[in-house]
């Protein structure tokens, strides 16, 4: 198994802009974990990882998208921007986009230590991992925008995380316009990564999206791919069983309505087929609410295969997208950690205000959010629970 391509979070430690040394990588869990008497494990960070290690940039793009970026790296057109939800595999498009290329890789990213389960935007600690200079961010980083600008000004360059030069809060764009200058007046192509809700945000109040008009999204897996790429990561597949007829009919499911990731019911085949008599594949079923839950971000789904996986697998083994009922304040301050992944309390604190203590315990105890020392780490398997949540709260 090969970390070296995982979409994840890059460690680094506090010190200079640019950290050139190869992070250490830390073990820890994605969140408790919920037994239904099949036997389960603990959710590591190698095995969350594992979904988007080795997945084909081409699996990620659609053929619109691919055609951008062909026409990126063929004519030279840019910049461009790459935006995907957390954990869904950015990194491996970005990596494939700086190796055609032959762009000089920069990852922009918090100092300190994270505590998510190995997937979002830290970069493995691997040998063959792809980045060339690596820009502190945080209270303790020194002039990051400065860093990357040097970086564009010598030529092509592919730059991850800058979703992590803002805070939400008057006076916190410096460094991102920084950041846009440099973009704006390279004389090579550049192609930077940004998180989805960061990007609508910025796109909103920044027009980010009129500064960098081309830009590509990363797409979501269907269940097919989904059930060859986890079940391709084992010797032994589990049992797949059938539920019984006593569930709910409908689960929930993400659809993009005007830049908004709006909660819908969907149909849930196995409940309905239960009641009814019928059959299906359960392996099918298990899949098909597994890519419903998680949008089809791999990342998301990977941490949720884990929770369920044991000798056997039901399609209730899958958890539903949960329903805290956060209040409206609690809910922003889980909005911003959606949109950074990761970021400083200090820096939370400035945004969301006296109670983002009292928020962070909330969001902690519903499993959404890790906290180690001053960093608060966004969950994989908390992604679901989040979007719905925050954008029920209609919180951009």
């Amino acid at each position: 198994m090969n970390p070296a391509h995982a979409d994840a979070e890059e460690h680094t430690t506090p010190g200079s802009a640019i950290d050139h040394s190869t992070p250490e990588r830390r073990q820890g869990n994605v969140g408790p974990v919920r037994d239904c008497g099949h036997g389960r494990e603990t959710v590591t960070e190698a095995a969350t990882t594992a979904g988007v290690e080795a997945l084909e940039p081409a699996v990620l793009l659609d053929e619109p998208a691919q055609e951008t970026v062909d026409a990126v790296v063929g004519e030279g057109r840019g910049p461009l921007a790459v935006v995907g939800s957390p954990f869904a595999g950015r990194r491996t498009v970005l990596d494939h986009v700086a190796a055609r290329l032959a762009a000089t890789r920069v990852h922009v990213g918090p100092t300190g230590p994270n505590v998510a389960g190995g997937v979002g935007e830290r970069l493995a600690a691997h040998p063959e991992a792809t980045v060339d200079r690596r820009v502190l961010t945080g209270p303790d980083a020194d002039d990051p925008a400065g860093a990357v600008s040097a970086a564009i000004a010598e030529g092509p360059t592919v730059v991850s995380g800058c979703h992590h030069l803002y805070t939400r809060r008057v006076g916190g764009f410096d460094h991102l316009e920084t950041l846009m200058d440099a973009v704006a007046g390279a004389e090579s192509t550049v192609v930077t990564g940004w998180n989805r809700y960061a990007w609508a945000y910025l796109a909103a109040v920044r027009d980010l999206d009129r500064t960098l008009p081309e830009r590509v999204e990363v797409g979501a897996l269907d269940a097919a791919a989904l059930s060859e790429r986890l079940l391709a990561r084992y010797e032994d597949a589990p049992a797949f069983e059938r539920d019984d007829g006593s569930r709910g009919l409908f689960t929930r499911r993400q659809v993009s309505v005007a830049g908004f990731d709006v909660p819908l019911p969907a149909l849930d085949r196995a409940a309905l087929a239960a009641r009814r008599g019928d059959h299906p594949d359960a392996r099918q079923v298990v899949f098909e609410r597994l890519a419903a839950v998680s949008g089809g971000n791999v990342g998301v789904a990977t941490a949720l295969w884990e929770r369920a996986r044991g000798s056997e697998v039901r399609p209730s083994d899958v958890p539903d997208v949960g329903q805290p009922t956060l209040d409206r304040e609690t809910a922003f301050c889980l909005r911003v950690i959606l949109a950074s992944e990761r970021v400083h309390r200090s820096d939370l604190t400035a945004v969301v205000g006296d109670n983002t203590e009292r928020a962070l315990g909330r969001l902690r105890r519903s499993d959404l959010v890790a906290v180690d020392g001053d960093w608060v780490s966004l969950l994989p398997a908390g992604v679901p629970t989040a979007v719905a949540e925050t954008e029920r709260e209609l919180i951009l």
